[in-house]
């Protein structure tokens, strides 16, 4: 008879231990979860920003960039108009705690149009946004923007 109600006892704590820890996992989810569609949006948006960047619509493309960058950026990207993205692909994308910031490394593939040698680099895009609005905006790496586009354009001797 102990025994059976010690059997019935340890059943008990395993079902109840086995519940929580499932109910963590539960909760862990939710914390998860997409609640305010930010991350959505940040997907969207990035993929904009890249399909903008990909048929050389710099202009477009600009107006994703942080305010404080869009003209650095024109500056930085407009001569190298002869250079398109082939293809792109997103690695890790980290949010913060309240998903006002996030971190994403892509992967980009481009080519020069006059000299069709693919060359491929990673970057690191830092995306905001402000709280109180859904509109995300890249930080772009300028100095990798520029090293790696120098790199695909042709030399002269």
């Amino acid at each position: 008879m102990k025994r059976l109600v010690a059997r019935g006892l340890a059943g008990a704590f395993t079902l109840g231990l086995a519940f929580s820890l499932s109910g963590c996992v539960y909760l862990q989810g939710l914390a998860n979860m997409d609640w305010g569609g930010h991350r959505r949006r940040l997907t969207e948006t990035q993929l904009k920003y890249v399909h903008f960047l990909r048929w050389g619509e710099y202009e477009a493309a600009s107006m994703l960039v942080a305010p404080d960058l869009r003209e650095q950026f024109l500056d930085e990207i407009r001569p190298f108009s002869t250079v398109r993205l082939s293809d792109y692909e997103v690695l890790e994308t980290e949010f913060n705690e309240d998903d006002t910031e996030a971190t994403i490394r892509v992967s980009f593939s481009a080519y020069h149009m006059h000299r069709l040698i693919e060359h491929r680099w990673m970057e690191t895009h830092v995306w905001v946004r402000d709280p109180k609005e859904p509109k995300w905006y890249v930080k772009p790496d300028m100095e990798k923007i520029r090293v790696a586009l120098a790199a695909m354009e042709p030399q002269h001797n």
